[in-house]
């Protein structure tokens, strides 16, 4: 990928005369790991989280997310509901910047935060979801400001 332009980049990479610096060949594992108890007060507990180094560079290269959630493992029937948290840090070239999640700080890297969401089933295959995001740069910049986003999403599933 070494001195590619890409489309639709938050322009968070490290760039060098508006191609890219440096190769993006990163590593990626995650895990999740889920319990669903008897007799505990909610029927799944579960811990997950994810990591990303690019060897490629010295800095800025690695990223990870570490979160747990509760409730029913998904939400797909009217009543259950998940309640979910992670926190992330996101290097500037651990990966390409047309890849992360878009809603939390517009997609960019360079970023750590946190991220709540409770879900709700509504009906059979329905549910409404309140995300709330808390993010900020990681490094030292004109463009330091928090940034929190509060959204309600409608999910249909089929």
């Amino acid at each position: 990928m070494k001195h590619n332009v890409l489309d639709y980049s938050s322009g968070t990479n490290t760039f060098e005369k508006k191609v890219l610096k440096y190769d993006y060949n990163a590593f990626n594992t995650n895990f999740q790991l889920g319990f669903m108890p008897e007799g505990f007060i909610v029927p799944y507990a579960g811990i997950f989280g994810e990591f990303v180094y690019n060897p490629d560079l010295p800095k800025s290269n690695m990223g990870w997310l570490l979160g747990a959630k509760f409730g029913v493992e998904k939400v797909s029937d009217k009543g259950q509901w998940q309640l979910q948290y992670n926190y992330r840090r996101l290097g500037r070239d651990a990966v390409l910047d047309i890849l992360p999640d878009s809603d939390f700080y517009g997609g960019a890297k360079d970023v750590r935060g946190h991220e709540g969401i409770f879900e709700y089933g509504i009906y059979k295959n329905v549910s409404v979801a309140l995300d709330c995001y808390n993010a900020r740069r990681l490094h030292q910049q004109e463009t330091n400001k928090k940034e929190r986003l509060l959204q309600l999403d409608w999910n249909l599933k089929f």
